[in-house]
């Protein structure tokens, strides 16, 4: 009896002790008070206040959303809000990207894994690279009212014959990508006998049924070469049989670009000491990378530059090199509501600035570096933030009349998977008066190809554009690959109309919606991004990059970050 007495009071014990363990999710004003040493995530909303998700030991007051959870505060190491539409998707998988930040993890991307069908999607053409052969890629149709072109195109070789006639005829050659307003040649390589004509047709032109005599290809018994101009806009083109029967083999159809000169390269000095405190640092730094430009940031109080004298002596010193001056402003907050005036502030100022200095101390432009990506909360609500982007854009551009006519130019700085926002890019179009592109890649293929949409869209609509590189430490992250499963360490969790994910230090049942179970997980070195500590191979590169660059009307040149 006594054993048993003490062992039900034990037991009674140890339940109560599971009843006690408790946690609450909560979503609150941003305002309210912090949970010290708790993991908390701030929630940024367009024109709305913001809110914060915390993870406590204890309730919360009226203000808050809040839901219970059987497990303890400090079981929680991860917690991050995420859209409604990948909270829907019911993905049997999620993939995330992650740090460490003591014992708690700090997410950053999100994605999940789409059914198969749903990967399915109509993408438009896309751009023709240069030094490709278009033979792999393109349609030969045959016309003429004799029928007497012929053509075969089999793995990237075309083989055409034409019997003798006096009516017009040939091949049309068409591409799936759309015209680029590249300056570029037409090189063809191939083998036969007869004298072909080559007739380019550009857009405008294919309305009409038209085209441009190119030249002729004098086909060889042997392999031979030869390059045709191009005019911007290309379309398609046309190879038409001569009179007399001939034939054609083409081994080769690619695009050269026509280099011109390039322009000057770039940088950034973010800390205004750099420039105030060691303007020859800064010079010699200029001259041994063979800068023409360079973005500073300069303190602006009470909306107006600090030390006007000073910027104005950096800037006359500057011009003397052969360097151009621009201010440079970047925080994903400018394009919060509240944050429009301050914002707007800054640019009149740099404009006051201009019009009480002479010629030789002048700015050459203003350039926001906003990233409004990394805002907490951006992929919530995505559309409505990127047009508090382009409306800030707009604001900007007309917040002084020297900016509004082109005499303080302003551009923008974007990241190069923006390629993917067509409709943001058009839209802010006519408020700048160029774009940097952070093209943070360090595979030439892979900055050539990421490049390319943002050239087209500078030459489309006649602005600047720079392609930007990355030369300092990014470090390594981890990317973590998760499966639904009865029991996980990542939960999904909805409180009210919002959505998140919770990473627990184990894994438990979530009696609140979907657990994930982790699966595997794999780092990601910053050698993909960067060229810190190979700047050899960068200067490797640029050369080639920048000649090919120099092909589109608007390439302002190469702009290099954190270069040391």
């Amino acid at each position: 009896m006594k054993h048993g007495a003490f062992k039900w009071p034990l037991i009674a014990g140890f339940f109560l002790c599971l009843q006690a363990k408790a946690a609450w999710l909560q979503i609150c004003p941003a305002d309210s008070t912090a949970v010290p040493g708790r993991l908390q995530a701030l929630i940024t909303r367009p024109d709305k206040p913001g809110l914060l998700a915390r993870v406590a030991d204890t309730p919360a007051g009226p203000t808050c959303e809040q839901l219970e959870l059987p497990l303890s505060a400090s079981d929680v190491v991860g917690l991050h809000p995420i859209a409604a539409r990948l909270a829907a998707d019911r993905a049997p998988g999620l993939s995330i990207s992650a740090k460490k930040n003591g014992e708690h993890f700090i997410f950053g991307e999100v994605s999940s894994d789409m059914p198969a069908p749903a990967l399915k999607q109509t993408l438009a053409p896309q751009p023709v690279l240069f030094r490709t052969n278009l033979l792999s890629s393109l349609s030969a149709t045959p016309f003429g009212a004799e029928n007497r072109a012929k053509a075969a195109l089999t793995n990237g070789l075309l083989s055409m014959q034409c019997t003798a006639g006096k009516q017009a005829a040939g091949l049309v050659l068409s591409l799936n990508a759309s015209p680029t307003r590249a300056r570029a040649k037409l090189q063809i390589s191939g083998s036969g006998n007869g004298r072909f004509e080559i007739i380019g047709v550009n857009a405008e032109q294919a309305a009409t049924e038209s085209g441009s005599h190119l030249g002729y290809f004098e086909a060889p018994v042997g392999e031979h070469s030869q390059a045709y101009l191009l005019a911007s806009d290309w379309f398609r083109w046309t190879l038409a049989c001569p009179a007399s029967a001939a034939e054609l083999h083409l081994s080769m159809l690619q695009l050269i670009p026509q280099a011109v000169a390039t322009p000057n390269r770039a940088a950034w000095i973010w800390q205004p000491g750099q420039w105030q405190q060691h303007p020859d640092a800064v010079f010699r730094h200029a001259k041994k990378y063979a800068l023409g430009t360079l973005f500073i940031t300069i303190p602006v109080t009470a909306g107006n530059v600090q030390n006007p004298r000073q910027l104005a002596a950096f800037i006359r010193r500057a011009a003397s090199a052969g360097i151009g001056v621009w201010s440079v402003d970047g925080d994903p907050n400018m394009i919060q509501s509240k944050e429009r005036t301050t914002t707007e502030e800054r640019v009149r100022a740099y404009a006051r600035f201009n019009r009480s200095m002479p010629l030789n101390t002048r700015l050459k432009g203003v350039q926001f570096d906003i990233e409004p990506y990394l805002l907490a909360g951006y992929e919530l609500a995505t559309e409505a933030w990127d047009q508090q982007y382009i409306d800030l854009v707009k604001a900007l551009h007309e917040a002084d009349p020297d900016i509004a006519r082109g005499i303080l130019k302003l551009d923008t700085v974007v990241p190069f998977w923006w390629a993917g926002k067509p409709d943001l890019l058009s839209a802010i179009a006519p408020w700048v008066s160029g774009l940097v592109v952070m093209d943070y890649r360090t595979e030439a293929s892979e900055i050539y190809r990421f490049a390319v949409p943002f050239l087209e869209w500078g030459a489309r609509h006649e602005k600047t554009v720079r392609i930007a590189l990355e030369a300092g430490p990014i470090a390594p992250e981890t990317r973590y690959r998760y499966e639904q499963a009865p029991v996980g360490e990542l939960w999904q969790l909805q409180l009210g109309e919002h959505h998140l994910l919770m990473m627990l230090g184990s894994a438990q049942i979530n009696p609140n919606g979907r657990a994930f179970r982790q699966a595997s997980s794999y780092e990601v070195s910053g050698h993909a991004t960067t060229f810190y500590g190979d700047t050899a191979q960068l200067w490797h590169q640029l050369p080639a990059l920048e000649a090919d660059f120099s092909a589109w009307p608007g390439f302002a040149g190469m702009a290099l970050h954190e270069i040391r």
